[in-house]
């Protein structure tokens, strides 16, 4: 292998992937007067530990305590797929820094 094959570039990755696991609650669908009511989750998206995000050297964490949440209702997404909705946020929330 030449030192030309195993230069890395230095530029930053041009998409950025965050994979987490977490807790997450389901409840099953009741129904209302007004018919059946949307299924509902609870979930954990991020709880401080140190995430390992491809093109980046280091892991990656998360300063909670300056994210601003501009609006509660957000889609949520499948494994953070833009085509894989699974549904929406009513309420977006920092609990005991998680």
């Amino acid at each position: 292998m030449t030192n030309q094959q195993s230069t890395r570039s230095d530029s930053p990755p041009r998409q950025l992937r965050l994979e987490a696991t977490s807790a997450l609650n389901v409840e099953a669908a009741g129904t209302s007067d007004d018919g059946p009511s949307l299924p509902r989750f609870r979930m954990v998206a991020y709880n401080g530990t140190p995430m390992r995000v491809a093109g980046w050297r280091y892991p990656v964490v998360l300063d909670l305590a300056g994210l601003d949440i501009p609006s509660q209702t957000l889609p949520v997404r499948y494994a953070h797929d833009p085509i894989v909705g699974v549904g929406h946020t009513d309420s977006v929330r920092i609990e005991g820094g998680n």
